[in-house]
């Protein structure tokens, strides 16, 4: 289990991790330089942590928080991407969840 997810394609995009005993992995940031913005890097990141949770039959947890600089995503265009990965909402928050092998449900 790593820590730290770096972006394969070798941009500056970083993903970030807390295991748990549980099974359950928290992202806790996914970052990219601004410069690095809108061309695959942070999907790049996110398909290579879920690839590994899926391979450990993790289920993956994180906040959606923008950190609101001007090139990254609102927090609405942030849900939709997280979305596209497999990602669904724990009830009506900003809370995301993803279980192995991307079958996500709702709670």
């Amino acid at each position: 289990m790593k820590d730290q997810y770096e972006d394969p394609g070798g941009l500056d995009s970083r993903a970030y991790i807390i295991h748990n005993i549980s099974g359950t992995w928290t992202i806790t940031k996914i970052y990219t330089e601004e410069g690095n913005r809108r061309n695959g890097a942070a999907s790049r990141v996110l398909k290579a942590v879920c690839a590994d949770a899926d391979k450990q039959d993790a289920e993956l947890r994180m906040v959606v928080q923008s950190d609101g600089s001007k090139d990254c995503l609102t927090n609405p265009q942030l849900m939709a991407w997280y979305g596209r990965h497999g990602f669904t909402k724990i009830r009506h928050s900003y809370v995301l969840h993803r279980i192995p092998n991307g079958r996500g449900k709702k709670e």
